[in-house]
């Protein structure tokens, strides 16, 4: 398989030739894409490629760097073996690095849409900087842990990050970049992965397949939850007898900066707080809440529906009420909530609301 970037902004057009792709891209000679490097001359006509097949022209082949791509396929490139240099590279087998010759690279993530530097969750990708600029590999994730994640998180500028499954992001028509490096280590708090250990794949024992490579999700906050509006449109009927509306309830909920807040993991419910009865001996403060219903997700709104559906006391009324929005994790302690911009007791403090949740929230827990 075989994936197609297509030309972003960032990319510029010259006037003899096809739009300039960054490095370790080749441009179509029709600007419809830049492809990978090593999608040139390989002999494949996937949609994926050029469409006007110049990727496996005589000039996407050439093995020089005059477009960028040197030693492609290993066959002769005119040099015949010499560089004039008779052997004798003035250096006498000390290149003053001491034997360390770790490459450096730079990388990017691949988020299923677009590679770059700017997204928080995706394949990593690795780009050799200092050989050859069109080498691209993907990482292993055979032992890689927390430290691979915060790493890898930290050089693209978050302060945490997890690891997620690489199929979040790759194509169906899978992803051609090979695997560079496997068993990947890094020391806590680094800040590069140039910093971390890895076996080059080449000298891998186990092998590694489509679905493996190492991919992450990144942010400032392992764990942040709102609800950044609650709107509630209610009315009397029966005469006044009863109340129909209903509520819309957006809840943000975000694991290492992923959007989860419609998962499954997530749920909302309704609530109404009420002047406790006069002789109630359950409630220190005053007040009660009363369960109205349980949100369900609606996509279109971005946001949890909630039914109204109640009767009404006498004395009662529409305005008498003050509706609750209780955000929760189903399988956790947290949740978050927000009142109804009209609640008829504002005088009543949040931390009286928090109280009141969680001594329900142990009940329930006990049940």
């Amino acid at each position: 398989g075989s994936v197609a970037v297509t030309v972003s902004s960032e990319t510029t057009s010259n006037e003899n030739g096809p739009t300039v792709c960054g490095d370790g891209y080749y441009a179509c000679e029709d600007k419809s894409y830049c492809v990978f490097n090593i999608q040139r001359c390989d002999g494949s006509s996937s949609i994926y490629q050029c469409q006007d097949a110049s990727d496996e022209n005589d000039n996407a082949c050439k093995d020089d760097d005059s477009n960028g791509w040197d030693e492609h396929d290993g066959s002769d490139d005119g040099n015949d073996g010499d560089d004039g240099n008779d052997g004798d590279d003035g250096n006498d087998g000390d290149d003053g690095n001491d034997g360390d010759d770790k490459p450096q690279m730079s990388f990017v993530l691949f988020n299923g849409e677009t590679f770059s530097e700017d997204i928080s969750e995706g394949v990593l990708v690795a780009m050799e900087k200092w050989t050859d600029q069109s080498t691209w590999y993907t990482a292993c994730n055979d032992n890689a842990n927390a430290n691979v994640a915060g790493t890898i998180c930290r050089y693209f500028g978050f302060k945490m990050g997890q690891l997620v499954p690489a199929s979040y992001y790759i194509p169906k028509a899978g992803l051609p970049i090979p695997y560079g490096a496997t068993n990947v280590m890094c020391p806590a708090g680094a800040s590069s992965p140039n910093d971390c250990d890895v076996t080059e794949y080449w000298e891998a024992k186990v092998p590694c397949f489509s679905g493996e490579q190492i991919a992450v999700q990144c942010g400032d906050m392992a764990w942040k939850m709102s609800i950044p509006s609650f709107k509630v449109a209610v009315r009397e009927v029966k005469g006044g007898s009863a109340l129909r509306g209903k509520a819309f309830c957006e809840v943000e909920a975000e694991k290492f900066g992923a959007d989860i807040a419609s998962s499954s993991g997530i749920g909302a419910v309704l609530m109404n707080l009420r002047k406790s009865d006069q002789f109630s001996t359950s409630s220190t403060t005053g007040y009660e809440l009363e369960m109205v219903s349980e949100g369900k997700w609606n996509k279109k709104m971005g946001a949890y529906k909630m039914k109204i559906k109640q009767n009404l006391e006498s004395g009662e009324s529409a305005k008498s009420q003050c509706y609750i929005c209780v955000s929760y994790v189903e399988e956790g302690s947290q949740w978050v909530h927000k009142r109804d911009a009209d609640c008829a007791y504002p005088g009543v403090t949040d931390e009286v609301i928090k109280e009141m949740i969680s001594k329900m929230k142990d009940q329930a827990d006990e049940e």
